[in-house]
């Protein structure tokens, strides 16, 4: 069993160059272990070929509802952005607004699915090429 290690994660990595150049710096550097991608943000291509070149760098999904951009056609969420797709940055206004939305739920997928296309597999829900699935094992009596 290893010691207590700390782990630093880089935010909205995808965001801007200068977030991706960050990014890069301090994972060369060796401080950096993972970063959230954003994956509808401007930056966010250069941030994924940028993550190919860092095979140390651990890269989770950043998921934006607020002061982001959708990653749907937003004249399909009309009520979440603006005719430009971007969330307003009332954080505290859409987390009331959102709590219940399938609209949200639908842009939500819609972010987790843009990073690679799940495939169908005889259970619930979906699973990802690769991916393992570990079921917790029932009561025994």
């Amino acid at each position: 069993m290893r010691g207590p290690f700390l782990i630093v994660t880089a935010d909205d990595f995808g965001l801007h160059e200068a977030v991706n150049d960050a990014v890069r710096q301090a994972a060369a550097g060796g401080i950096l272990t993972a970063a959230s991608l954003m994956v509808a943000a401007p930056a966010s291509a250069a941030a994924v070929r940028l993550a190919a070149t860092l095979p140390k760098l651990r890269v989770g999904l950043h998921l934006v509802l607020v002061d982001g951009y959708c990653v749907l056609p937003p004249r399909l969420i009309p009520a979440l952005v603006d005719t430009s797709g971007r969330f307003s940055d009332a954080m505290v206004w859409n987390s009331v607004c959102f709590v219940a939305s399938r609209k949200v739920r639908a842009q939500l997928a819609a972010e987790i699915r843009s990073l690679r296309p799940p495939e169908p597999y005889k259970g619930k829900g979906i699973k990802f090429a690769g991916e393992f699935i570990f079921r917790k094992q029932g009561k025994k009596k």
